[in-house]
């Protein structure tokens, strides 16, 4: 039996204020960073503070907007790194939700491998490691925060591939649940039903084992528990639904994928559904599928 995880995770309420210190510990030299994050985080008071810091620690810092809505394009993604390549950037900071940490992911990986994105879809081999990368989730469920998979949609052939190599492990991820506390309650929902999708595809994978199951159940009660209460609002939860996540997006690199993830790339390209309302979809049917 093989298992793994690779990404240091710091699960601490503010702890998304203290990044500079974080990353000192846990990566050392940062000078030149990068930053993504979410458009919708933009005038959220706990955000600011944070922007602010990071500006102060690194005053030469370089700034992206993620604008787009919806799962992010390889387009999206040559022309966010053509941007970053001209700078002098020396690590990659993401703070956002799944897509935003995609990116983050991609833009760290084309800063040391020349060429266009598409030239790397599916899982390149021989490649560099990219630049140091942080990740700072402002939803728990997709676990984009602590995996190597980073998904893109090929907009010329209408299909969802990505660039996915194990040096794309973020080198740090800060779960700070006071970040996530102004996401609207249906996005809640939508991320956690990604972590539920997760829980079960690796559950029933032929490749799963004795220690990746430990994880899905673990991932899938912290979940589910949370999405069974009427108020899913409590910070409280929001912690639950972090180690959740970690969970689930653990065991199901570690099991392989399943039917569930697959029927729902299909709505996110054709019909651009949230990828977790996506998978929830066809969650019930795969369960049952499953069990007979």
């Amino acid at each position: 039996m093989r298992f793994f995880l690779n990404t240091n995770f710091i699960i601490e309420r503010n702890a998304c204020i203290k990044i500079n210190e974080y990353i000192k510990d846990n990566i050392g030299n940062v000078e030149n960073p990068g930053l993504i994050y979410d458009k919708v985080l933009n005038g959220q008071g706990y955000f600011e503070d944070i922007l602010l810091k990071i500006k102060k620690s690194f005053p030469s810092l370089e700034i992206k907007i993620n604008e787009k809505e919806g799962e992010p394009t390889y387009q999206y993604l040559n022309e966010l790194s053509n941007y970053f390549r001209n700078k002098n950037i020396d690590s990659i900071i993401a703070i956002g939700g799944g897509s935003t940490m995609d990116l983050g992911k991609g833009i760290a990986f084309l800063m040391t491998n020349k060429g266009n994105a598409l030239e790397y879809k599916g899982f390149p081999e021989n490649v560099n490691d990219p630049v140091p990368l942080i990740t700072c989730p402002s939803l728990f469920g997709s676990g984009a925060d602590v995996s190597y998979n980073a998904v893109f949609i090929d907009e010329s052939e209408g299909r969802k591939l990505g660039i996915n190599s194990t040096k794309n492990f973020p080198n740090l991820s800060i779960l700070d649940a006071e970040l996530t506390m102004k996401a609207p309650e249906s996005a809640i929902i939508s991320s956690s039903m990604d972590t539920l999708v997760h829980c079960v595809d690796s559950f029933g994978s032929p490749k799963s084992s004795a220690m990746s199951r430990m994880y899905s159940l673990k991932g899938f009660r912290n979940t589910f528990e949370v999405l069974k209460k009427s108020n899913h609002m409590d910070i409280e939860y929001r912690e639950k639904l972090a180690l959740g996540s970690i969970c689930g997006i653990t065991a199901l690199m570690n099991s392989g994928d399943g039917p569930t993830n697959g029927f729902a790339y299909y709505l996110g390209v054709k019909y651009n559904v949230p990828h977790g309302l996506a998978g929830a979809i066809f969650l019930k049917e795969v369960m049952k599928y499953n069990v007979q």
